[in-house]
Protein backbone atom coordinates (compact mmCIF):
# COMPACT_ATOMS: atom_id res chain seq x y z
CA UNK A 1 0.00 0.00 0.00
CA UNK A 2 1.66 3.59 -1.34
CA UNK A 3 1.87 5.96 1.71
CA UNK A 4 2.25 9.87 1.00
CA UNK A 5 4.09 11.80 3.28
CA UNK A 6 5.22 15.31 3.26
CA UNK A 7 8.84 16.61 3.48
CA UNK A 8 9.10 19.50 5.77
CA UNK A 9 11.96 21.01 6.83
CA UNK A 10 14.52 19.50 9.14
CA UNK A 11 13.02 16.45 8.00
CA UNK A 12 15.26 15.21 5.19
CA UNK A 13 18.18 13.44 6.45
CA UNK A 14 21.44 12.22 3.92
CA UNK A 15 19.98 8.68 3.32
CA UNK A 16 16.43 9.98 2.03
CA UNK A 17 18.28 13.06 0.36
CA UNK A 18 19.93 9.76 -1.51
CA UNK A 19 17.15 7.92 -2.11
CA UNK A 20 15.09 11.12 -3.73
CA UNK A 21 18.46 11.50 -5.92
CA UNK A 22 17.99 7.38 -6.53
CA UNK A 23 14.71 7.96 -7.61
CA UNK A 24 15.50 10.56 -9.86
CA UNK A 25 18.42 8.82 -11.38
CA UNK A 26 16.51 5.16 -12.22
CA UNK A 27 13.21 7.05 -13.40
CA UNK A 28 14.99 9.53 -15.74
CA UNK A 29 17.49 7.11 -17.04
CA UNK A 30 14.75 4.30 -17.79
CA UNK A 31 12.80 7.02 -20.21
CA UNK A 32 15.99 8.24 -21.96
CA UNK A 33 16.73 4.83 -23.17
CA UNK A 34 14.97 6.07 -26.54
CA UNK A 35 18.07 8.82 -26.58
CA UNK A 36 15.57 11.94 -26.21
CA UNK A 37 18.69 13.61 -23.96
CA UNK A 38 22.55 13.13 -24.74
CA UNK A 39 24.64 12.17 -22.09
CA UNK A 40 26.10 15.22 -21.69
CA UNK A 41 22.49 16.48 -20.98
CA UNK A 42 21.72 13.31 -18.69
CA UNK A 43 24.75 14.28 -16.76
CA UNK A 44 24.34 17.68 -16.71
CA UNK A 45 20.37 17.71 -15.79
CA UNK A 46 21.37 14.79 -12.74
CA UNK A 47 24.08 16.93 -11.09
CA UNK A 48 21.21 19.17 -10.42
CA UNK A 49 19.58 16.26 -8.15
CA UNK A 50 22.65 15.11 -5.75
CA UNK A 51 21.96 14.39 -2.60
CA UNK A 52 23.68 17.34 -0.73
CA UNK A 53 21.89 20.04 -3.48
CA UNK A 54 18.36 18.34 -2.30
CA UNK A 55 19.00 19.19 1.20
CA UNK A 56 19.38 22.42 1.04
CA UNK A 57 15.94 22.62 -1.08
CA UNK A 58 13.59 21.53 1.89
CA UNK A 59 13.87 24.88 4.22
CA UNK A 60 12.97 26.71 0.70
CA UNK A 61 10.02 24.31 -0.99
CA UNK A 62 7.87 21.67 -0.16
CA UNK A 63 7.89 18.06 -1.13
CA UNK A 64 5.70 15.01 -0.95
CA UNK A 65 7.24 11.77 -0.88
CA UNK A 66 5.39 8.06 -1.56
CA UNK A 67 6.54 5.12 0.15
CA UNK A 68 5.49 1.73 -0.52
CA UNK A 69 6.27 0.12 2.74
CA UNK A 70 9.78 1.43 3.90
CA UNK A 71 10.89 2.16 0.05
CA UNK A 72 10.62 5.49 -1.54
CA UNK A 73 9.16 5.24 -4.83
CA UNK A 74 8.14 8.56 -5.50
CA UNK A 75 8.75 11.96 -5.17
CA UNK A 76 7.93 15.85 -6.36
CA UNK A 77 8.56 19.06 -4.72
CA UNK A 78 6.81 22.57 -5.13
CA UNK A 79 8.82 26.18 -4.49
CA UNK A 80 7.66 29.38 -4.35
CA UNK A 81 10.08 31.11 -6.91
CA UNK A 82 9.42 34.35 -7.97
CA UNK A 83 12.27 34.12 -10.54
CA UNK A 84 10.47 31.45 -12.20
CA UNK A 85 7.14 33.09 -12.13
CA UNK A 86 6.01 36.35 -13.25
CA UNK A 87 2.72 36.41 -10.35
CA UNK A 88 2.85 36.46 -6.63
CA UNK A 89 1.55 33.49 -5.77
CA UNK A 90 2.86 31.88 -8.59
CA UNK A 91 4.64 28.33 -7.69
CA UNK A 92 7.19 26.05 -9.60
CA UNK A 93 7.29 22.35 -9.72
CA UNK A 94 9.38 20.04 -9.72
CA UNK A 95 11.14 16.68 -9.15
CA UNK A 96 7.92 14.68 -10.06
CA UNK A 97 9.91 11.59 -10.70
CA UNK A 98 8.22 7.77 -10.26
CA UNK A 99 10.15 4.31 -10.33
CA UNK A 100 9.76 2.58 -13.47
CA UNK A 101 8.66 -0.77 -11.55
CA UNK A 102 6.08 1.62 -9.68
CA UNK A 103 4.59 3.59 -12.86
CA UNK A 104 1.03 3.40 -14.14
CA UNK A 105 -0.99 2.91 -10.46
CA UNK A 106 -1.51 6.25 -9.84
CA UNK A 107 1.26 7.27 -7.79
CA UNK A 108 2.07 10.15 -10.30
CA UNK A 109 -1.33 11.32 -9.92
CA UNK A 110 -1.59 11.63 -6.04
CA UNK A 111 2.12 13.07 -5.78
CA UNK A 112 0.28 15.93 -7.73
CA UNK A 113 -2.65 16.36 -6.09
CA UNK A 114 -0.72 16.59 -2.83
CA UNK A 115 1.80 19.00 -4.36
CA UNK A 116 -1.06 21.32 -5.45
CA UNK A 117 -2.73 20.92 -2.35
CA UNK A 118 0.56 21.98 -0.43
CA UNK A 119 1.17 24.97 -3.04
CA UNK A 120 -2.47 26.55 -2.34
CA UNK A 121 -1.63 26.63 1.64
CA UNK A 122 0.86 28.42 1.44
CA UNK A 123 -0.75 30.81 -1.36
CA UNK A 124 -0.03 29.77 -4.31
CA UNK A 125 -2.77 29.03 -7.45
CA UNK A 126 -0.47 29.83 -10.40
CA UNK A 127 2.01 27.02 -11.44
CA UNK A 128 4.55 26.44 -13.94
CA UNK A 129 7.49 23.33 -14.15
CA UNK A 130 9.61 22.16 -17.22
CA UNK A 131 8.74 18.79 -18.05
CA UNK A 132 11.10 17.00 -20.16
CA UNK A 133 10.29 16.00 -23.42
CA UNK A 134 10.21 12.51 -22.81
CA UNK A 135 7.35 11.16 -24.90
CA UNK A 136 4.22 10.45 -22.88
CA UNK A 137 4.73 13.44 -20.23
CA UNK A 138 2.59 16.18 -22.01
CA UNK A 139 0.26 13.81 -21.89
CA UNK A 140 0.43 13.06 -18.23
CA UNK A 141 -0.05 16.65 -17.62
CA UNK A 142 -2.23 17.42 -20.13
CA UNK A 143 -4.91 15.02 -18.80
CA UNK A 144 -4.76 16.38 -15.65
CA UNK A 145 -5.57 20.08 -16.52
CA UNK A 146 -2.09 21.84 -17.24
CA UNK A 147 -1.64 23.66 -20.09
CA UNK A 148 1.37 23.56 -22.93
CA UNK A 149 3.53 26.39 -23.06
CA UNK A 150 6.68 27.02 -25.20
CA UNK A 151 9.97 24.69 -25.27
CA UNK A 152 12.15 25.99 -22.85
CA UNK A 153 15.92 25.52 -22.11
CA UNK A 154 18.57 25.46 -18.92
CA UNK A 155 22.07 25.26 -18.43
CA UNK A 156 23.81 23.85 -16.17
CA UNK A 157 27.45 24.76 -17.22
CA UNK A 158 27.77 24.63 -20.54
CA UNK A 159 25.34 22.58 -21.22
CA UNK A 160 21.63 23.43 -22.58
CA UNK A 161 19.01 21.17 -21.83
CA UNK A 162 15.27 21.65 -23.45
CA UNK A 163 11.94 21.01 -21.78
CA UNK A 164 8.69 22.00 -22.40
CA UNK A 165 6.96 24.72 -20.16
CA UNK A 166 3.69 23.56 -18.24
CA UNK A 167 1.18 25.85 -16.25
CA UNK A 168 -1.78 25.21 -14.52
CA UNK A 169 -3.82 27.54 -12.32
CA UNK A 170 -6.16 26.18 -9.20
CA UNK A 171 -9.88 27.40 -9.31
CA UNK A 172 -11.07 28.90 -6.68
CA UNK A 173 -12.86 26.68 -5.42
CA UNK A 174 -10.04 24.23 -5.55
CA UNK A 175 -8.05 26.64 -4.17
CA UNK A 176 -10.26 26.77 -0.95
CA UNK A 177 -10.86 23.81 -0.51
CA UNK A 178 -7.33 22.74 -0.45
CA UNK A 179 -6.27 25.08 1.84
CA UNK A 180 -9.09 23.78 4.33
CA UNK A 181 -8.03 20.08 3.70
CA UNK A 182 -3.91 21.53 4.26
CA UNK A 183 -5.20 23.34 7.57
CA UNK A 184 -6.19 19.13 8.93
CA UNK A 185 -2.41 18.51 7.94
CA UNK A 186 -0.85 21.19 10.12
CA UNK A 187 -2.97 20.07 12.76
CA UNK A 188 -1.76 16.08 12.39
CA UNK A 189 1.76 17.02 12.38
CA UNK A 190 1.72 19.02 15.56
CA UNK A 191 -0.12 15.82 17.37
CA UNK A 192 2.81 13.21 15.76
CA UNK A 193 4.88 11.85 18.69
CA UNK A 194 8.75 12.37 18.60
CA UNK A 195 9.12 9.04 17.35
CA UNK A 196 7.34 9.32 14.34
CA UNK A 197 8.80 8.77 10.45
CA UNK A 198 11.56 11.07 9.10
CA UNK A 199 8.58 12.95 7.55
CA UNK A 200 5.02 13.90 8.61
CA UNK A 201 1.97 11.40 7.12
CA UNK A 202 -0.30 13.21 4.73
CA UNK A 203 -3.82 11.73 4.53
CA UNK A 204 -5.36 9.72 1.61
Amino acid sequence: MVKYHLALPGSLDEKLAEEISGVVRESFLAANVGGTYTQQQSDAFLSLYRPELIRQWIPQTGGVLAFEGQKLIGNGFVMARQEHHEREDGGFLYGLYILPDSQGGGVGSSLLVYLLRVGNTIGLRNFKGKATMFPGVLDFYKKRGFGKGEEVSSRVGDVTIPFLEIHYKSSPWQYALNRILSSTITRCQSKKSSSSPRVASAPE
